[in-house]
């Protein structure tokens, strides 16, 4: 059993995302302790877990929602296509994502370039004008 605390410090998240977690039924089943306050089980635990690791996929708290349905019929092989289309859809949108972030990151490293070519034509100015100086009579 774990406090809100505990809970939020252990997973990087906040008592409102837990708290919210809990109101779309996505956390079930939090118990309370003598003073009102969330008490986390192994299960909640469990829970949380799967949440967070549909979201980091990409899932909206809807997909969490429709697949913990559907992990609830799991004697129905309906169930099981419905889930397999929506984790299917999950892989192509990471796809995507992971698509757009090597086009961001082949922007970057050509911006890096030019900044180092910038740069060195800098310095090769300032030390053009320093030997020009050195140079001259006054």
């Amino acid at each position: 059993m774990a406090s809100i605390k505990q809970v939020a410090q252990q997973f990087g998240v906040t008592y409102d995302t837990l708290r919210f977690y809990e109101r779309c039924g996505l956390l079930t089943d939090v118990a309370r302790n003598s003073h009102g306050q969330r008490v986390y089980s192994v299960n909640n635990i469990v829970q949380l877990e799967r949440v967070l690791r549909m979201r980091k996929i990409g899932a909206s708290i809807s997909d969490i929602q429709t697949m913990m349905h559907q992990f609830e019929q799991a004697d129905r092989v309906a169930a099981y296509d419905d889930g397999l289309q929506l984790l299917q859809q999950l892989n192509h949108d990471l796809d995507l994502r992971e698509q757009e972030i090597k086009s961001q990151r082949a922007l970057l490293r050509a911006k890096q370039h030019q900044f180092e070519k910038a740069r060195e034509q800098l310095l090769r100015n300032k030390r053009d004008n320093s030997r020009t100086k050195r140079g001259q009579c006054d």
